[in-house]
């Protein structure tokens, strides 16, 4: 299937792959149609009980998160909204969630005391490269069945693909 070897030798590719489908899926979702998020308020607000789905969000909203911030560092929540491409007071509404949970943290920036930073704790960043390594494995064993000159070509092509969003 795959191994060790065969993932450290595509860790930068995964890496760039990983951020450039997330890139691709958060203007994907920023695009959808104001009739569309409606609908999506609406069926949230009936509570289905869809416990697999909901969590599968949460951990997808994480990850994107946790890309963003170990990536970048500390961010503004200014910055933070736009890497997500999320209003301001939805970033924000995410944070205070995610503090709650003690994964990430408010910091005050030293050069201004009016800028709050968000950071990973310790507990979210082990979180995150969890949820990476697992993300990782997925990406290396798919990769593994093309060959040198496919994956190359696919990464090619979805970088493009990409960096048209």
């Amino acid at each position: 299937m795959f191994d060790d070897a065969q993932q450290e030798t595509y860790g930068d590719e995964i890496s760039v792959l990983v951020r450039d489908s997330i890139k691709v899926w958060q203007t994907v979702e920023a695009s959808v149609p104001e009739s569309m998020i409606h609908l999506s308020d609406r069926l949230e607000g009936m509570q289905i009980s869809v416990k697999p789905v909901k969590s599968i969000a949460k951990n997808s909203l994480f990850y994107r998160i946790g890309t963003i911030l170990s990536h970048d560092g500390n961010l503004t929540m200014g910055e933070l909204s736009c890497a997500l491409v999320v209003p301001f007071s939805t970033a924000t509404r995410i944070v205070d969630g995610l503090v709650g949970n003690g994964y990430v943290e408010r910091l005050s920036d030293p050069d201004d005391k009016r800028v709050v930073r968000i950071t990973l704790t310790e507990s979210g960043r082990r979180l995150y490269e969890a949820i990476d390594d697992y993300v990782a494995k997925h990406i290396t064993r798919i990769l593994s069945t093309l060959t040198a000159k496919e994956r190359n070509t696919f990464l090619t092509l979805f970088h493009k693909v990409a960096d048209s969003f």
